[in-house]
């Protein structure tokens, strides 16, 4: 049998979670039954056995109830006799007394956020739980001990302001509710990314990347080839005369430069750099406004240039890569509402790029 070293000591403010684990590790090493039951088995021959796992099970709440609690709790009467300290321990803790109430609705006050989100909804959790234990109800004034709303704005009051566009919309809800807290951070805590010191990069493929060979990579070892017309020496395989490569013909050389297309053509590919450029020189004349927007469909995110357009606005710097190598930054990040044809309003989640040139919308990012 383990030692249960794991097990915490019992204070005024862990009971809950206390009992919970000594519950679990009896359960565990089949001892439950002595911290409920003390009658003794009517057979003789297992009368030895009942009498040592029983005084194993007092020895586990002499260790893990404290100097305080065993001072409290244990006399000369139930010394030996675990179900009756057990008992002893549930009533005092779970007493619906001013006393154990006000201690508890003391460690709820003393709440801090500390790490991370996880963390704190952890701890809001064991401090609610703690509350319902003692007989603290909380909900509307005419069946509660505590108004939850008035709770609810305490939890509130807790957070960093980091969560500051959290904590201005929530106090819009009317009337508010730990629900309604609980259900933003957990949220908040599925976007949150790993602590990194490094500063954040956001892979940006644009869909006008040109293509070239000098991007592209290959894992393929260089081995020593023919080329039409001609037999490389190095080549170990083949010999001079036997060589078929040099038998075949040498290709004609390609044209210096490709034909320019028509600009005025409708139907112009990307497929070549020259195009790619007519594209993008017939993008930026169609800028009439500078509230046009280029629709991207492989950008990674929704990129506005303008700080006037966001709500609810976080800072929060990254560097965003384009495909060509070369950088820009995002120094936040937000909502912006736009207005659909139908006149109603889209909310979308946006970075904000100063030094963008227009504004960019990710096709793909609305159906993710």
């Amino acid at each position: 049998m383990s030692d249960g070293k794991n097990l915490p000591v019992l204070t005024s403010s862990n009971f809950t979670s206390w009992k919970i684990r000594v519950q679990g590790y009896c359960m565990q090493h089949g001892l439950y039954k002595f911290l409920t039951n003390n009658i003794p088995p009517a057979e003789p021959a297992k009368k030895e056995d009942w009498d040592e796992k029983r005084s194993c099970v007092t020895g586990i709440l002499y260790q893990f109830i404290g100097e305080t609690n065993h001072q409290r709790f244990v006399t000369s009467k139930n010394a030996k006799d675990p179900c009756k300290i057990w008992t002893a321990l549930i009533r005092y803790y779970k007493l619906n007394s001013i006393q154990n109430q006000s201690i508890v609705y003391q460690e709820f006050l003393a709440l801090t956020y500390r790490n991370s989100v996880g963390t704190f909804l952890d701890k809001l959790d064991a401090r609610l739980s703690s509350m319902a234990a003692v007989g603290l109800v909380v909900g509307t004034p005419e069946k509660a001990n505590i108004k939850e709303s008035l709770l609810a704005e305490s939890i509130l009051a807790k957070l960093p302001s980091k969560f500051a566009s959290i904590k201005e919309i929530l106090c819009q809800k009317c009337p508010l509710t730990i629900a309604m807290i609980r259900e933003s951070l957990d949220s908040k805590c599925c976007e949150v990314a790993a602590p990194s010191s490094a500063t954040p990069t956001i892979k940006q493929e644009s869909a006008l990347k040109a293509k070239g060979t000098s991007s592209k990579q290959t894992t393929r070892k260089d081995y020593p080839q023919c080329a039409p017309g001609w037999h490389n020496p190095a080549t170990t395989g083949h010999t001079k005369q036997d060589c078929c490569m040099k038998r075949c013909s040498k290709p004609q050389a390609k044209a210096a430069a490709s034909s320019q297309p028509d600009s005025d053509s409708e139907s112009l590919s990307i497929a070549t750099a020259a195009n790619g450029f007519v594209c993008i020189r017939k993008a930026l004349l169609a800028i009439f406004n500078k509230d046009t927007c280029f629709l991207d469909s492989c950008a990674s995110h929704h990129m506005f240039s303008e700080r006037s357009k966001f709500s609810h606005y976080n800072p929060w710097k990254s560097l965003i890569e384009l495909a060509d190598g070369n950088t820009l930054e995002s120094v936040g990040e937000g909502y912006v509402h736009l207005l659909a044809n139908d006149k109603s309003t889209i909310q979308i989640k946006v970075l904000h790029v100063p030094a963008l040139a227009g504004t960019l919308i990710s096709f793909r990012r609305f159906f993710v």
